[in-house]
Parts: C-alpha cells; sequence; structure tokens
C-alpha cells in the first residue's frame, strides 16, 4: 500500500476513533464539528461518493482544520476492505486480492482461507493429498483425478484438520461432498476428534473444503465462503 493511500486510509481511522459522542473506558470524547456537503473528495478527477455501510451517503466533518471522511468511503475508493471487530474495537483493513478458484495454486486459497480467522492453530503444516493418502485427510480410496492439500497443526490438543480439494470439470460436486461427509474419519487422532455431524462440508464451484476444527469451524468457514 503506497503512501498516499495510507494517509487517506489514516484520515478515515481517525474519524472512526475520535469523532465519538458516547463515553466509555476514557477513550471517547465529544467534540462540536460541522458537516460540509459542498467540500469534494477528487481521486482521478472524479468526485467521489462517500457513504456508510448502508450505503448512505456521508459529508466530510470538518474539525479545527482538518477533514475527515468515513474509512469505509476511502477503503472502498482504493479498492481495500473494511471490517469492524466489535469484540476487540479494531478497525480491520485488508487488501483485496482477487483470487481464482479455478487457476490459484490451493496453497494461496488455503492462505487466504486462514487470513480470514482471528485465531488460527499454531505450526500449520500443508499435505498434498494424493491417492496413497486421501482415505486419512477425507476418507476416500482415491482423488479420481481431483488435486488435494490438507492443512493440521503438527501437535496440538484439539481437533483441526482443513482440506481444500479442486474436482475436475464434470464431477459431481454434491455426491463427492456427501461421500466426503460420510467416509471421512473425524476421529483419526489420538485423543481428540469431533462428531460425525460436526464435520463441514462445503464447496464454491468445484472447490470443496471439508473441515473438522474442535475449536471454531465456523470461522473457517466463513473465511472459505469469503472468498466468492
Amino acid at each position: 500500500m503506497n503512501k498516499k493511500i495510507t494517509r487517506g486510509l489514516a484520515t478515515g481511522l481517525i474519524m472512526l476513533t475520535s469523532m465519538g459522542v458516547a463515553f466509555g473506558a476514557g477513550t471517547q470524547f465529544e467534540i462540536k464539528a460541522t458537516m460540509d456537503s459542498g467540500v469534494k473528495v477528487m481521486y482521478k478527477d472524479k468526485a467521489q461518493k462517500l457513504v456508510d455501510v448502508n450505503g448512505e451517503i456521508k459529508d466530510p466533518i470538518m474539525y479545527k482544520g482538518t477533514t475527515y471522511i468515513p474509512i469505509r468511503s476511502v477503503a472502498d475508493i482504493f479498492g481495500v476492505s473494511v471490517d469492524w471487530d466489535n469484540d476487540n474495537r479494531k478497525v480491520l483493513l485488508e487488501d483485496n486480492v482477487t483470487l481464482s478458484l479455478e487457476k490459484d495454486s490451493l496453497e494461496t486459497i488455503m492462505e487466504s482461507v486462514y487470513s480470514r480467522i482471528k485465531e488460527k492453530p499454531m505450526m500449520l503444516a500443508n499435505t498434498v493429498v494424493t491417492d496413497e493418502n486421501s482415505k486419512y485427510y477425507l476418507g476416500l480410496e482415491s482423488l479420481k483425478g481431483a488435486e488435494a492439500l490438507a492443512s493440521e497443526p503438527m501437535i496440538g490438543s484439539i481437533a483441526h484438520s482443513v482440506v481444500l480439494l479442486r474436482a475436475p470439470e464434470g464431477s459431481n460436486i454434491e455426491v463427492l461432498k456427501k461421500e466426503i461427509k460420510e467416509k471421512v474419519d473425524p476421529r483419526k487422532w489420538v485423543c481428540v476428534g469431533v462428531e460425525r455431524e460436526e464435520v463441514i462440508v462445503d464447496n464454491i464451484g468445484n472447490l470443496i473444503i471439508m473441515i473438522i476444527d474442535g475449536a471454531n469451524p465456523t470461522e473457517v468457514h466463513e473465511g472459505f465462503l469469503k472468498l466468492k
């Protein structure tokens, strides 16, 4: 991210953190500022529409000689995603990277899934799934031309296994998902595991994900679905 973009995002961030009118934990204070609809934000010689998460137009705010605009609007202009972590009171910024679920490597896609998780397991290692080990990772006797990658911690006290499988064109995805759900061993580890109904198997197009996680499988699942 270049310096100009960083400065723009920082300006919006100041607005989010400084313009609060409620009081709490000594971090918020009330101010008097002026909304000015006459101020235009220009980018590449075009006036930009400033909107909030609901699509409502928000005019720039003038305060002590500084112009404040919503960080979401700045992020949208520069193609950066923005989210709000209410529990930790953090603004989350992330570069928007366009993935090709058909062409990008499974390693890249796996990394993108984990990047959307707040706390991922430690000491994760990727393993290429082959016909020789597909039964262990997916419960399948063979991959039948598919490519797959498994991610599991090298050591841990909680069951965790995420497998991405990219099926060949023309595959019956629903049948394949059902087979994985019914045949994968969710208790393949010595002391940990989950119930079969807790195993998540979903897909985006020809890309299937299998999730076994004893802590927060929903978060992993949601991270995958955000790849759409």
